[in-house]
């Protein structure tokens, strides 16, 4: 068997050691040529999959370490039977550690307490449903919507999108449709934007087109929004200087990118891929990851609520570097930027998950907050 793998898929070498004859390459490096006599293909969302990569090949099995899979064309490789798998999922944790470390640092910066606040989040899948249980542990009040899942499931706790409008709070959790009756495309646009309550936050960690940037930043500019959190662009990696300008945090695409997550995506395809070719082997996630750098966090007793729990937070994710690092990209000439934004995607430093703490005191009155903020691991 001979695999064709993205060498930026963490210890991907490692965990299909032994599998066969491997090509590891950079997703954008690769050409129609390289998958012209492979069996199996491990790749990410850089690199589109469809008829001009496939055509006229003999591989039986794609995948995308990534959780979007707008970059594959699914129709064209079941058409041709060809196997694809992704890692759906993968780094529901870390956007939800994410969320949580922007609304605790908005908060502590802004000066204003979270409870009782409202939330809106769009998109109650694996990502949403996890941040909704967060802000709820931090006493905010959530409404969902999610339309395919109250037609799946018909289940009052999905509201209509008339119910968020009113909300402190909104926050895209929605994979990119382009088109249909799910169309998510622009879903924050200029008139969704004159409907939301005045003042209102927003959060994008889903796609960049979700949202469209000349929208956001006209609410940004008349008060409709009073701040953005902003990790994904359209366009990317051409971003938008002046939202970027704009934004009260701004991060280069890396919501999902603990460890954790990019361990557990290279251990969902190398076992998929496993299993499809009927191959015993299996990838076990703690044989990759690191020890954790921190094990023990004292939540402070002194300041408010929201500001001690960022400054713990801080001390495994400090959501303000990497604001600081992305808005470097200003200085730099245009052409730069571009490459900028991509490397510091590439070159991400290790980022734990906040369950890895495995002691955290605090104080009696606020431990069910503490728990929220720092979750049992999954």
């Amino acid at each position: 068997m001979k695999i064709l793998a993205d060498k930026h898929i963490p210890f991907i070498e490692k965990a299909i050691e032994g599998l066969g004859e491997t090509v590891i390459k950079h997703g954008s490096d690769m050409s129609p040529s390289d998958f012209k006599d492979i069996d199996a293909y491990l790749g990410r969302s850089v690199r589109k999959l469809g008829a001009e990569e496939l055509t006229g090949s003999r591989v039986q099995f794609t995948s995308t370490a990534s959780v979007g899979t707008d970059h594959a064309d699914t129709d064209y490789l079941e058409s041709q039977g060809i196997a694809f798998a992704s890692a759906a999922g993968c780094n529901a944790v870390s956007v939800a550690d994410y969320v949580t470390a922007a609304i605790l640092n908005l908060a502590c910066r802004r000066g204003f307490s979270l409870k009782g606040k409202s939330i809106g989040i769009i998109g109650a899948g694996n990502v949403g449903s996890r941040a909704a249980k967060r802000c709820e542990g931090l006493g905010m009040d959530v409404v969902l919507n999610d339309p395919p899942l109250k037609r799946t499931t018909g289940e009052e706790k999905y509201r209509p999108i008339h119910e968020m409008l009113g909300c402190d709070f909104i926050s895209f959790h929605t994979p990119l449709i382009r088109s249909g009756i799910d169309k998510t495309l622009h879903y924050f646009n200029a008139d969704f934007a004159s409907k939301i309550r005045p003042g209102a936050v927003l959060i994008n960690t889903s796609r960049g087109a979700v949202a469209d940037t000349q929208a956001v930043i006209k609410a940004l500019d008349s008060g409709r929004l009073s701040d953005a959190v902003i990790d994904v662009w359209e366009g990317e990696p051409k971003i938008s200087a002046p939202l970027l300008e704009k934004a009260f945090i701004a991060t280069p695409h890396i919501a999902g990118h603990a460890i954790e997550a990019k361990i557990r995506a290279m251990r969902m395809v190398v076992n998929a891929m496993c299993e499809h070719f009927q191959i015993p082997k299996r990838v076990d996630e703690k044989d990759f990851l690191p020890p954790p750098e921190v094990e023990k966090i004292e939540i402070g007793k002194s300041g408010s609520v929201e500001c001690r729990l960022n400054e713990a937070v801080k001390n495994i994710y400090n959501i303000e570097k990497d604001d600081s690092s992305l808005r470097k990209i200003l200085s730099m000439q245009h052409p730069q930027r571009p490459d900028f934004f991509d490397s510091l995607r590439k070159n991400y430093p290790v980022r734990r998950e906040l369950s890895t703490v495995k002691q955290v005191v605090c104080p009696k009155e606020i431990e069910p907050l503490c728990k929220a903020v720092f979750p049992p691991a999954e």
